[in-house]
């Protein structure tokens, strides 16, 4: 089966905190609101991530958003490369599009934004209904074991190379399933590391991931999340899944076999199936325009 790379939506910008931001919407803000954040490893982008959601998503009926981080894909590069700068960014990009409730559906580092979101965000003007978290990068602390683990994968992405064999390895490493490792994706992620995402992609890797975690580590979780990991990733490996089980208090976890680091990828049905399901639980549709349809893959 041949995995094209790409998103029918039309991509737009808006500037958000003087960043000239990418984004893109489903179209009409018909159906429930899902925002779709990205990871943060070489090359991460909306269009890398979510390639094989994004539009089918916007087909059952939601209201999609996604947008490119400051630095990544798309968006101008910020002077200020820190976790905290694209967390005040997203939400003043939240802030932009009007929204007033939604889901967010993040990945790997866009996960880590979506639990900051959620934790932050006064819910008198932006109400976040639910979670959904593949693989999400831990707002938790961690033991040194999977500490270490981390930060061996962080040193990992750091040493990529802007070149097609690199960035091919890299890619390698985040599949289970390598017949999604394409010449088309690989080229896509390599596009998003030079030119003008060089310097970027240079300033993140030799900065740091730390973020202020005071308050999100005060107490669980409580808004309703569903948190998907591949039993096969080796970017944040499964027990970093099982370590966050603790850290939820009204959750539900599903770990897939065959399938790394983009569920959303590698086993877009399943992923869709169970968001669906989810996000229909947490809220039941009622009305025109609301998605109940059955998920199928994109």
């Amino acid at each position: 089966m041949t995995h094209h790379v790409v998103i029918r939506a039309p991509r737009s910008y808006i500037e958000v905190l003087g960043i000239r931001t990418a984004y893109w919407r489903s179209g009409g803000g018909r159906g429930r609101t899902l925002v779709l954040m990205h990871g943060s490893s070489p090359g991460a982008c909306t269009e890398l991530n979510w390639f094989r959601n994004f539009d089918a998503l916007a087909d059952m009926g939601f209201d999609v958003i996604g947008f490119d981080q400051p630095g990544f894909g798309h968006s101008e590069a910020p002077s200020d490369h820190s976790i905290e700068f694209r967390y005040r960014h997203a939400e003043a990009f939240l802030r932009a599009m009007n929204v007033e409730s939604c889901v967010l559906v993040g990945n790997s580092m866009g996960g880590l934004l979506a639990v900051l979101l959620d934790d932050r965000l006064d819910p008198k003007e932006i109400r976040v209904e639910g979670l959904v978290l593949a693989a999400q990068v831990p707002h938790f602390a961690l033991g040194d074991e999977l500490r270490e683990r981390m930060s061996a994968h962080r040193k990992r992405l750091g040493s990529i190379e802007p070149s097609f064999e690199s960035v091919r390895q890299m890619t390698a490493n985040t599949l289970y399933d390598h017949a999604f490792l394409t010449d088309e994706l690989v080229r896509l992620r390599l596009s998003m590391i030079v030119g003008s995402n060089l310097a970027p992609f240079r300033a993140r890797a030799a900065g740091s991931d730390d973020f202020d975690s005071a308050r999100v580590r005060r107490r669980p979780v409580s808004t309703p999340a569903l948190v998907v990991w591949g039993l096969n990733d080796r970017s944040l490996v499964p027990e970093i899944g099982i370590e966050a089980m603790k850290h939820f208090d009204n959750a539900r976890f599903l770990f897939v076999p065959n399938c790394g680091h983009w569920p959303q990828t590698e086993q877009t049905q399943v992923f869709h199936l169970n968001l669906v399901g989810f996000v229909n639980e947490i809220r039941p549709a009622a009305g025109a325009g609301e998605p109940t349809r059955a998920a199928t893959s994109h």
